[in-house]
């Protein structure tokens, strides 16, 4: 008996010591910040302490933005019944003032830590689209995305972190801007003005990394595109409202056909230039100027089996980035027959009764029809009267194509009868007719081609020529 009472002791002895032990998974959760927000009051970098208990692991959590200047030493850590030391510390800030929420995690429950930084620009001004408080480009894609669009044109101060295309002659420009020259959100200003909204004269007016301020109407293209829409101007350029001055060029490759004989480029400038050529016979003009303009070259035909390689140079003694460009132009040689193609249209017929057929003063043509006092539209060629076409000498004539598209009655006088064509000796010709096109081939070696309106007027809008070099 004894002993079974001394059983039945232990046993309830053991009882009572487990039912006075806590299970932790049981108590309530736990979490104690020894403070809700700690403030920073230089922009140097610094750290602080505080203190944390938790009867659960805990872990934290710092968003994205504000991990890039402040950290958490340790960020996580097991239940403790004393306090843990955390300390909080913070980078440099040579920015507006900063403030970031960090949160400390418990299963079953959180608390937040408010961390604040002074900057050394003090006190961000929250934009409002006007010049003395732009918006930023995080402000502006905002005010974009959220359908309060302003009608009236804003301004927003942002980086240039992107140059797209430049608009050559157009003098506009699109390029892209933020907040941060590594910041993913970015504003585009699409073909956007120079200062002042002065059309861009060079690519190199604005760079990456320049800080602008810009003044233009926004839009969300498509709904899918933030932009500053066309015709936006820069106000100004890293402080600066004064325009840098500019010089380009619109192109530095030409090509030309061996019968053209013109070729152009533009100059995109605001200061004084000249332009030179490598070869007497291909004239600039203007060979000089101030301002923007356009320049022709002008050339003879080339007849040769081989091109024309010819530098162009256009040059400033302004003070500028690039002074000198440098433009090839490639004048093609002749067709493998070496056969040029010269022409002559209504306009030009129709004012002269004989002229020069094309600009290289090797074709002429010659009508002997006296109008009178009448009025032509186009070049006729009476009944009785010729029309001659006339090549250079050392040159012949291959083909020659008469076409008139006034109607179809006015096609009258083109003959296919061989009585009312006249070459030179030694070679033939041979006309045919399609439509309003008259087609006159050459076999054989001619300068002078005549056609003669033996049956009724000849009515002409379009001449063209084929010759080559005997």
């Amino acid at each position: 008996m004894k002993i079974k009472h001394l059983l039945l002791s232990a046993i309830a002895v053991a009882t009572a010591l487990v039912s006075c032990q806590k299970d932790p998974s049981k108590e309530q959760a736990s979490l104690v910040l020894s403070d809700s927000a700690i403030a920073f009051e230089s922009s140097a970098a610094g750290t602080k302490t505080i203190k944390l208990t938790s009867n659960r692991m805990w872990e934290v959590q710092i968003p994205a933005d504000a991990a890039k200047w402040v950290s958490v030493s340790p960020d996580s850590g097991d239940a403790s019944a004393d306090p843990q030391t955390i300390e909080i510390t913070v980078t440099a800030n040579p920015d507006n003032d900063r403030t970031a929420e960090i949160s400390f995690r418990i299963v079953g429950g959180t608390k937040k830590l408010t961390v604040s930084q002074k900057g050394d620009q003090g006190e961000a001004v929250k934009g409002d689209g006007s010049r003395e408080k732009p918006y930023s480009v995080a402000e502006a894609l905002e005010v974009i995305t959220s359908g309060n669009i302003p009608s009236k044109e804003v301004y927003t101060k942002g980086i240039i972190t992107e140059l797209g295309e430049f608009g050559g002659s157009y003098g506009n420009y699109t390029y892209k801007i933020s907040d941060d020259a590594s910041a993913s959100n970015k504003l585009e200003v699409f073909r956007g003005y120079y200062i002042d909204g002065a059309k861009f004269t060079s690519a190199d007016q604005i760079k990456v990394g320049d800080v602008v301020l810009v003044l233009g109407t926004l839009v969300y293209y498509n709904n899918k595109t933030p932009e500053y829409t066309s015709g936006s101007k820069i106000v100004s350029i890293n402080g600066s409202s004064e325009a840098a001055a500019g010089f380009s060029v619109s192109t530095t490759a030409l090509s030309a056909e061996g019968s053209q004989t013109s070729a152009k480029f533009s100059i995109n400038s605001d200061v004084d230039w000249t332009v030179s050529t490598d070869n007497s016979a291909y004239v600039a003009k203007p060979a000089s100027g101030s301002g923007s303009s356009e320049v022709e070259i002008t050339f003879p035909a080339n007849t040769a089996s081989t091109p024309n390689i010819v530098k162009i140079t256009v040059s400033t003694t302004a003070d500028v980035a690039t002074k000198s460009y440098e433009i090839t132009l490639t004048h093609k040689a002749a067709d493998a027959a070496g056969v040029v193609v010269v022409a002559a249209d209504k306009e030009y017929l129709a004012a002269n009764k004989d002229g020069n057929v094309g600009d290289t003063g090797v074709v002429s043509y010659t009508n002997t029809t006296n109008y009178g006092t009448t009025v032509v539209t186009e070049l006729r060629v009476y009944k009785d009267n010729t029309l001659t076409i006339t090549a250079a000498e050392g040159y012949t004539i291959v083909e020659v194509i008469l076409s008139c598209t006034a109607g179809e009655n006015q096609k009258q006088g083109f003959y296919t009868d061989p009585n009312c064509l006249t070459v030179d000796e030694g070679a033939t010709a041979s006309a045919s007719v399609a439509g309003k096109v008259a087609t006159i081939s050459i076999s054989g070696n001619t300068r002078n081609v005549i056609y003669t309106a033996s049956v009724n007027q000849m009515r002409v809008d379009n001449m063209i020529v084929k010759y080559k070099a005997l």
